[in-house]
């Protein structure tokens, strides 16, 4: 169970996002997309997705963990944006490897721009304000579960309190390993497992993880108190994903692929207009997902090039490999994982600046953190 969710729990404020409002009377009746119309986004979808899969494993070790990682950061960074709190994922990096602390009370003391640096310095004007530390850490959980999910053999499925457990991390429903509703009837989490995993079936897995999600919506719904959310639903759609072998390498990438100012969708609102949402954020994911790649496979290039005919003694190849395993990277950080000093590690990072394969990404003085160069 840890390794889904290594954290006791999420604190609850109490707060309610603006798109968990729950809406009285019955639901509209369901209208079937056009198949016609979903040729063209699905072909797109389906083409870009495999591409990115296929390039991931092909590339090498430790490429193929920076990707997943830096994908991870970028849909739950997205998520958070499209929940009211704009997030660039490389802050989202720093709070998930301890470099910065609670956003809310950072926010408070109205020191939220060295907080969150990289959404800070790429805003026009304030960011805003942090009203609750809920929302982060249910992002920072799902960049988790997210990096997990390729790398393990199973998923949440295949045990109740797992399920429970990754759901409650992203949002309050754990249906239907767990219901909040006094004396609601849970149906069996096995016999809803097959019957939930067959949906679509007979139809391409894309359009199938897109019904697996909104079904899960309708039927938590329907079926508890708690409110089912849009970030649990997707993550759903991708452990199907997975379970049908669609994806070997990378988890499925929606939320970045979001256009400006785009909020959460409702994989319930429209049932003839989902689908092909659906499809279209899945590609233009899955085409931002194939850039960052761009970017790792040129950083590799040029690592390579500098780490060529270094001396066996030389701790630049091991450096080469943890920066491109991991989105952010610090002197402290470098030095404690090869046993180097921390002047070792800088003059090592400052080698990688020079050439144009590092960036720093807080622009603060007090402490420095680096990220592959251009931002990914």
């Amino acid at each position: 169970m840890a390794i889904w969710d290594e954290d006791e729990g999420d604190p609850d404020d109490g707060s309610t996002p603006p798109w968990a409002t729950r809406r009285s009377g019955q639901p509209p009746p369901a209208a079937a997309p056009d198949p016609a119309r979903l040729l063209l986004p699905l072909s797109q979808a389906e083409d870009l997705l495999s591409r990115l899969d296929a390039r991931a494993g092909a590339a090498s070790g430790a490429l193929r963990e920076g990707l997943v990682a830096r994908l991870a950061l970028a849909e739950a960074s997205s998520w958070l944006t499209q929940a009211g709190l704009p997030t660039h994922p490389h802050d989202l990096g720093l709070r998930a490897a301890g470099l910065t602390g609670s956003w809310s009370a950072a926010s408070d003391l109205h020191r939220l721009e060295r907080a969150m640096p990289a959404t800070w310095g790429g805003s026009d004007g304030e960011v805003g304000t942090v009203a609750a530390e809920h929302p982060v850490e249910q992002a920072l959980a799902l960049a988790r579960l997210l990096t997990r999910l390729p790398v393990f053999r199973g998923d949440p499925l295949d045990d109740a309190d797992r399920l429970a457990a990754a759901l409650r991390s992203l949002g309050d429903s754990a249906w239907p390993a767990a219901a909040a509703s006094p004396g609601a009837a849970i149906p069996d989490v096995a016999a809803w497992r097959r019957g939930w995993l067959r949906t679509g079936e007979g139809v391409p897995a894309l359009l199938a993880a897109a019904g697996a999600a909104a079904r899960w919506m309708r039927e938590a719904g329907e079926g508890d108190l708690a409110r089912p959310e849009p970030q649990q639903a997707i993550f759903l759609a991708t452990v199907l994903l997975k379970r049908r072998r669609r994806l070997a390498q990378v988890p499925l990438v929606f939320w970045s692929g979001a256009r400006p100012g785009e909020r959460l969708p409702r994989p319930t609102g429209d049932p003839a207009a989902w689908p092909g949402l659906f499809l279209a954020r899945v590609a233009a994911a899955a085409r931002r997902g194939l850039e960052v790649l761009d970017r790792l496979e040129a950083a590799q290039a040029k690592l390579a090039a500098l780490t060529e005919g270094s001396r066996r003694s030389s701790s630049l190849p091991a450096a080469a490999e943890l920066v491109l395993r991991r989105p952010i990277v610090t002197a402290p950080q470098l030095a404690k994982d090869l046993g180097l000093t921390h002047q070792g590690a800088l003059l090592i990072l400052a080698r990688l600046r020079e050439a144009r394969i590092l960036q720093e990404v807080t622009g603060r003085g007090s402490f420095r953190a680096y990220g592959i160069y251009p931002p990914s």
